[in-house]
C-alpha cells in the first residue's frame, strides 16, 4: 500500500538547503512512499479567534485539508546547532499531543552546503544516509 507523506520544510527560502534535502528525499523515496512538499509559507500566525469554519483563512483550510490527506509527515528544519533545538521542541509538542514519532534514526546534517553536486543531487555519502533514513521510515510507517 502506498503511503502519502507530507514534507514540511522549515525554511521558506526558494533555494534553501532544507528544500533541496526535501526534494532529494522525494527523488530517493521507495515506491511505497509518495512524498510531497506541503507548503507553509502562506500560513498567517495562528489566532484561535479565527479557528471556526466561517472565519478561518483560506490558507488554513487548504493547509489542513492537505495535512489530513497525509498518512505521515516529515519535518525538515534548518540545520546547524539550531536543528537540535528545533527537533527537541517539536518532539515535546508531539509527545504532548500523543502523536506517534519515529525515534531513530534522527538526522542532523552539518556542512550541508558542501553535500550537493552541480546537478543538484546530493553526494553519494549523503544519498546513502537519506536512503537509510527512508528505509527506516518506510518500515516504521507501515506499522500504522
Amino acid at each position: 500500500m502506498i503511503k502519502k507523506i507530507g514534507l514540511l520544510v522549515g525554511s521558506l527560502r526558494k533555494d534553501s538547503w532544507n528544500r533541496k534535502v526535501a526534494l532529494e528525499l522525494t527523488r530517493l523515496a521507495p515506491s511505497s512512499l509518495q512524498l510531497q512538499l506541503t507548503e507553509i509559507g502562506k500560513l498567517p500566525f495562528y489566532n484561535s479567534d479565527l479557528d471556526d469554519a466561517k472565519s478561518a483563512p483560506e490558507s488554513w483550510t487548504s493547509f489542513r485539508s492537505k495535512i489530513t490527506e497525509m498518512d505521515a509527515l516529515i519535518f525538515i528544519t534548518p540545520g546547524g546547532f539550531g536543528a537540535f533545538g528545533a527537533n527537541h521542541i517539536l518532539r515535546q509538542s508531539m509527545v504532548f499531543l500523543n502523536v506517534p514519532m519515529m525515534q531513530q534514526p534522527e538526522m542532523y546534517l552539518s556542512h550541508i552546503n558542501t553535500c550537493f553536486k552541480e546537478d543538484g543531487h546530493v553526494e553519494e555519502k549523503l544519498e546513502k544516509l537519506l536512503t537509510a533514513f527512508l528505509t527506516a521510515f518506510e518500515e516504521w510507517i507501515h506499522h500504522f
